[in-house]
């Protein structure tokens, strides 16, 4: 029976350790043990290639090992108890969150196999893979099932089972240099193998914080307090290779109290989130909610306790909350890796060593900017959700025309921001950004606790009211966000850019299934889900501004925002004088292009927003303000009118497929928006095309691709097949591919042909455009398909303005400048002349 346990426990070792997860691990022994690393030996106990093992390289490997067998079996033991303890469920979702971050962290070359410290001992070796192998996702499962079928005989088990893995490791190790020089030969395929394991990490993250649905009070103080030491470690990987006496933790507390204060007040939070509609005689006081215990939770939670429910309605649960506030703090802090990684890598190449200097201090300023403007993004979609809060409405007694108005109401002033951006402007500095961001926050969720109230049809007005104050919140958030990732984009180009148009494009699909887990935690009445729900996204609106909060003045500002610095037509003039290193003041400088583009139309000085409205005589404006007019008519159109387009291709269809659209629309709206600023920014370093050009392109496919969905629809008859459905909702849902590459490339155009100095404004003043197109689309398109009896015209109509605005992209130069002092003079004459 002892046998066939280890053996059945070695074969799962084996199994686990030939896993792309472990194998990529395989390396750090081979490069440990066969006497070269960067051609130097580090342990003499290698052998030439040919040679037989030496007996110095078998007694190192037996060091190895022990040192391996008995650290995995003392990690692994430690792993299983919390995966099997009272503390569970808050142990799976605090590894999910570090496999996510260090799966992002991978990616950006932060965090690779080779990077842990140079032991020459050779059992310290053996522990380093221990640590590095036993909290791997891919030999967890495998060790979960050993443990499972041998919990009499565990110690032997895991024994057999940590031989499993060692046995590749140690073979490749006894076969000399030969597999070294195999490994340098195939190292592009095993780097590629790297980074699609670090996206697994990631996905295999995502997953175990999501599969927990339950927390007790212990493990939500684990998830609590996992989210500020995760953050400290995304500073240490990016603040390794600063001098040793910088003072990491010092400079970096003022991050890390700012996480913990936010995870106090979003538990704070949770009262006021969970608690009964406000003037409900039936319930109790929210001392009573807050201190009574779901008995049917606890019932159903882990051996810990159940989730304390401070609510007497049973869907209101705060597990909900915190299922959803982890989910929340695992993708912040995998984007903002990536923010770190695109601000490190442009600050390196074209920062002035003289005027920044690479501290923690900065890293950690950077990292509280962009995680607030990540949080603020999240918000500035949430209007285009609203679709999925009509059956509340309508169990409320407000008709269909009504709730289409009330939607309307919201996303026309998602896109009036142009006020809030001349506000930003107006007060200027760090005073603009938090001013303004307080304002969008506090409108916001003011509207969702007005709306959380809102009942009655008799209160209809006060519904599209505090929707309205909803969008002009949002708005708000967003054009702080979008100014704040173009004056961090090292080159214009669009990577952070793209961080906030991701963020906001998460924001639809964060939204719908924020609420979707929070409603379906009981199944409650509809007027108490929408009160319920109406106030977690206000406490959403309130519990991202901290963040902000904790921006100082910083020794150096943005050098694209100030114009220091920056490629022709983002920044300043001298581009060729910014040196390569900035640690040296005498590094060799960056060589320019011999003919850099600079636009006519740049605005280097500060403006007013009087002065700003000149844009709107500028053709090459105009032409943009078209053209993003006709895109985001599109996205609307999908937006809106999803279930509909849906009933009326395939009325007898999966229901699964087009109840998904919202969803799958905005994730593709996300890996868009990434893809689209990465791209832009290597064809724009390259001057392989102008981001125009790029967006051009990006038109005519999608336009093309809209095409072929009118004529999928109108040759396929009311019964199309499975595949053909699959096929359609691909053409529905990849439009958020042209979306969330307007949200990341139409600022830059912006950024690169009127500047960033009156960026706020002008890009303020083009969001007239989809707040046209948030209002007409709906009205418009649900009057073509009822008097044409389909859709199907609309989809040739639009994916042809599409692929007209795509190539108008493409050839249209901008040669006109932007004469706003002139037009400045002449009012003043024109004021002179009456007074």
């Amino acid at each position: 029976m002892l046998a066939a346990t280890a053996g059945m426990a070695y074969t799962s070792g084996l199994a686990a350790a030939l896993s792309p997860c472990v194998v990529v691990l395989i390396p750090l022994v081979l490069f440990r043990f066969s006497g070269h690393i960067a051609s130097k030996p580090l342990l003499p106990s290698h052998t030439k290639h040919g040679a037989r093992p030496s007996l110095q390289l078998v007694a190192d490997l037996a060091g190895f090992a022990l040192g391996f067998l008995t650290a995995y079996v003392a990690f692994a033991s430690a792993v299983a108890y919390a995966l099997t303890s009272s503390a569970a469920g808050g142990v799976t979702a605090a590894m999910g969150m570090i496999f996510a971050v260090s799966g992002a962290l991978s990616l950006a070359d932060r965090m690779q196999p080779l990077d842990v410290p140079l032991l020459s001992w050779p059992p310290a070796v053996g522990v380093a893979f221990a640590a590095l192998v036993s909290i791997n996702p891919c030999t967890i499962p495998f060790l979960a099932v050993v443990i499972s079928y041998s919990a009499r005989s565990a110690a032997v088990a895991l024994v057999a089972f940590g031989c499993g893995l060692l046995t590749p490791a140690i073979t490749c190790a006894l076969m000399g240099s030969g597999v070294v020089a195999l490994v340098k030969r195939h190292g592009a395929a095993l780097h590629y193998l790297n980074r699609a394991m670090s996206a697994v990490l990631i996905a295999a993250g995502g997953w175990l914080v999501s599969s927990v649905h339950t927390y007790s009070t212990l493990e939500a103080a684990i998830v609590a307090a996992a989210a500020p030491v995760v953050a400290a470690f995304v500073l240490s990987a990016f603040a390794a290779d600063l001098p040793p006496n910088t003072g990491l933790y010092r400079d970096a507390k003022p991050l890390l109290v700012l996480l913990a204060g936010a995870t106090v007040v979003v538990f704070c939070g949770l009262v006021a989130v969970a608690s009964p509609p406000l003037g409900l005689a039936s319930h109790n006081s929210m001392l009573h909610a807050a201190l009574t215990v779901n008995d049917a939770a606890e019932s159903s939670t882990s051996p810990g306790g159940g989730c304390i429910d401070l609510s007497l309605l049973p869907s209101c649960t705060p597990c909900a909350v915190i299922r959803i506030a982890a989910l929340a703090a695992t993708a912040v802090l995998t984007l903002l890796v990536y923010a770190l990684h695109v601000v490190h890598r442009g600050t390196h190449d074209l920062v002035v060593a003289h005027t920044m200097a690479h501290t923690t201090k900065w890293y950690a300023m950077t990292a509280a900017v962009m995680l607030g403007t990540v949080l603020l993004s999240l918000l500035g979609s949430t209007p285009n959700a609203f679709n999925r809060f009509n059956d509340a409405l309508k169990a409320n007694g407000y008709s269909d025309s009504y709730v289409n108005l009330v939607a309307s109401w919201g996303l026309v002033a998602v896109n009036l921001n142009f006020v809030m951006g001349a506000l930003k402007d107006h007060i200027g500095g760090r005073k603009g950004f938090l001013i303004t961001a307080a304002l969008g926050t506090v409108l916001g969720a003011g509207g969702y606790m007005i709306m959380s109230l809102v009942t009655s049809t008799k209160a209809g007005p006060l519904l599209c009211f505090a929707f309205f104050l909803v969008g002009l919140g949002n708005g708000a958030c967003f054009i702080v966000a979008m100014s704040v990732g173009v004056s961090l984009s090292p080159t214009g180009s669009g990577p952070s850019v793209a961080l906030v148009g991701a963020a906001m494009g998460l924001s639809v699909a964060f939204t719908v299934n924020s609420v979707n887990v929070y409603g379906d935690a009981g199944g409650c009445a509809g007027d108490h889900c929408w009160a319920s729900w109406m106030r977690l996204l206000a406490l959403f609106c309130l519990a991202n501004y901290p963040h902000l909060l904790s921006v100082e003045d910083r020794e150096t500002e943005s050098l694209v925002a100030k114009g220091d610095v920056g490629p022709p037509g983002v920044g300043g003039d001298d581009f060729a004088s910014v040196p390569l290193d900035i640690n040296s003041a005498d590094a060799a400088p960056i060589s320019a292009p011999s003919k850099p583009y600079v636009s006519p139309s740049y605005v280097h000085e500060p403006i007013s927003f009087l002065e700003a409205l000149v844009v709107l005589k500028h053709p090459y404006y105009l032409f943009l303000f078209a053209v993003e007019f006709i895109g985001f008519f599109s996205a609307i159109f999908i937006l809106t009118q999803a279930s509909q387009i849906w009933d009326d291709f395939a009325p007898h269809g999966s229901s699964e497929l087009g109840g998904q659209i919202l969803s799958v629309f905005s994730y593709f709206n996300v890996v868009a928006a990434l893809a689209a600023g990465s791209a832009n920014e290597i064809l724009s370093r390259r001057r392989i095309c102008r981001t125009a050009t790029f967006a051009g392109i990006t038109f005519v496919i999608w336009g093309a691709l809209f095409i072929f969905g009118g004529i999928l629809a109108a040759t396929t008859g009311n019964a199309p097949s499975k595949a053909v459905q699959v096929i359609f909702f691909l053409v529905l849902t990849s439009d958020a591919v042209l979306f969330g590459a307007m949200l990341v490339l139409f600022p830059t155009i912006l950024a690169e042909e009127y500047g960033y100095v009156a960026f706020a404004k002008i890009f303020g003043l083009l969001n007239l455009s989809p707040a046209a197109a948030s209002f007409i689309a709906p009205q418009l398109t649900g009057a073509i398909s009822k008097a044409a009896g389909s859709y199907n015209s609309l989809f040739f109509a639009i994916g042809a303005l599409m692929a007209l605005g795509g190539i108008g992209l493409i050839f249209f130069r901008n040669t006109k400048p932007l004469n706003y002092m002139a037009s400045t003079r002449a009012r003043l004459a024109s004021l002179n002349a009456k007074a």
